[in-house]
């Protein structure tokens, strides 16, 4: 009778989980959302990758505002050149990765500054990838030679 006294409380059975079986519920929770997290790490990288062309584009759009405005693109070398010439016209953007270091690049081109060349680094991807295929080739921006690939990234250019 004692140990009935231990399975059962007035007469009804003791329910809930045991520790062993709220451990193992964690562990399978965390396992899944540890897979789909590794799964999602491609998308994000894409998403990134996106953002810098689209970035790229639009420092396109304010560059070219600029040249009809004076007749001729931003003088000089270097992503902080732009802040001056396209004050007022836009926002700057920024890399997304740009608090570990990664940034945008920017020069013109020609004696008269009647070009310019925009470059950003985009991650996980080769020469093959089809986002590399509108990379201007056979140029540099700040030192930095367009459509050439790392172990880690990849230079795209776009300019006029």
């Amino acid at each position: 009778m004692k140990n009935k006294k231990f399975l059962f409380i007035n007469n009804k059975k003791l329910q809930g989980f045991t520790l062993i079986e709220m451990i193992l519920v964690v562990t399978i929770i965390a396992i899944l959302a540890t897979s789909i997290l590794a799964g999602l790490g491609g998308a994000r990288t894409s998403a990134r990758n996106a953002r810098r062309v689209a970035d790229l584009r639009n420092l396109q759009n304010g560059l070219e505002l600029y040249y009809n405005k004076n007749g001729y693109y931003c003088p000089g070398s270097g992503y902080s050149t732009l802040t001056t010439c396209l004050q007022g016209l836009m926002r700057l953007p920024q890399d997304p990765l740009s608090s570990s270091g990664w940034r945008y690049y920017y020069q013109s081109t020609g004696s008269t500054n009647q070009g310019y060349i925009l470059g950003a680094r985009l991650e996980g991807v080769t020469l093959s990838d089809s986002i590399m295929q509108d990379s201007l080739s056979g140029v540099s921006v700040e030192g930095n030679q367009c459509k050439t690939c790392s172990s880690d990234y990849c230079i795209y250019c776009v300019g006029s």
